[in-house]
């Protein structure tokens, strides 16, 4: 029932860090890099409007709803605290708590949830809106070069034999 933090590193591409022995696997790794940095920005940004979001409607919803249950303000503290999984939301932990209280609270604790998890879905509207409106400022390719093969896969002498085994 507790929430998981995000994973916010991000890990070096195995085309930057390669050997280079010729210019096409450096002009790889730049893309790749973009792509790793557009990716720790958008987990740092997304992670920050889940939490924030987390925040807000779990005090919108799970505070009232243990209220209602019955729970002594003083114990609300030690229940928010057990349903993010810092301690478990046991009559130990919170004093007071009971079966029924722990259902509705629980209840109203999904709900929470599902709101803040609905504000970071929506957030990504605006970033792929942005990223879409970007792609019409990429160069296009050059149509010269649309059957280029970097390197040899067979010799020409072979030719006609493998066409005939594709046959």
């Amino acid at each position: 029932m507790g929430r998981t933090g995000v994973d916010t590193r991000c890990d070096y591409c195995p085309q930057a860090t390669a050997k280079k022995r010729s210019a096409q696997p450096a002009a790889l790794a730049a893309p790749s890099a973009i792509r790793a940095f557009g990716s720790c920005l958008a987990v740092a940004i997304y992670a920050t409007i889940l939490s924030n979001r987390l925040t807000t409607t779990i005090r919108a919803n799970v505070v009232p709803a243990a209220e209602a249950a019955g729970l002594p303000a003083s114990s609300i503290p030690a229940l928010i605290s057990g349903l993010g999984g810092t301690t478990s939301p046991n009559s130990t932990a919170v004093p007071g708590i009971n079966p029924h209280t722990l259902a509705s609270v629980s209840q109203a604790y999904r709900v929470a949830n599902s709101q803040a998890y609905r504000t970071v879905f929506l957030a990504s509207f605006a970033f792929g809106g942005l990223c879409m409106i970007l792609c019409w400022f990429v160069s296009q390719n050059d149509r010269m070069k649309d059957h280029f093969v970097a390197g040899k896969i067979h010799k020409t002498t072979n030719e006609k034999a493998l066409e005939i085994e594709e046959g």
